[in-house]
């Protein structure tokens, strides 16, 4: 947790421009909200041609829907938003205009990765300590 999900048409994103827009959202994540590299997860997803409307009509814009842990202050989530916009925007010569992020919150209680619950915003340093096994190695191979 995290995930990021960026929706996009085929032959939008590049395999390339994937991998700089994974790094760039991850940088952006964990500098905001301080937590581990290996927490954040982004995903690609094409859309068909055809298949993405905005007000009745087709469009070939890029969303980015972010699902994070409650807890970030709205200044923090407004701050997500606008940075991994314009850093796809970037990434991918479009102009800001035409890429969309959406921070959506969802609370740790109901968040089970790396075989626990996860922790509250800023208890992650305790948590990964307790952790045992792989998953220790999991949160420590990615960060």
């Amino acid at each position: 947790m995290p995930i990021y999900t960026c929706l996009h048409a085929p032959g939008v994103i590049s395999k390339d421009q994937k991998k700089a827009i994974a790094d760039e959202i991850t940088r952006i994540h964990c500098g905001v909200t301080g937590a581990p590299r290996s927490f954040v997860n982004a995903y690609f997803t094409e859309v068909a041609h055809g298949s993405h409307f905005r007000g009745g009509k087709p469009a070939d814009e890029i969303s980015v829907q972010a699902v994070i842990r409650a807890g970030r202050s709205w200044t923090d989530k407004q701050r997500i938003a606008r940075e991994v916009s314009e850093a796809v925007a970037k990434v991918t010569g479009r102009d800001v205009a035409e890429v969309s992020t959406t921070v959506m919150d969802l609370d740790n209680r109901f968040i089970f990765e790396f075989g626990s619950y996860m922790p509250q915003p800023g208890t992650e340093k305790d948590w990964i300590a307790g952790l045992q096994g792989r998953a220790k190695e999991l949160v420590q191979e990615f960060n």
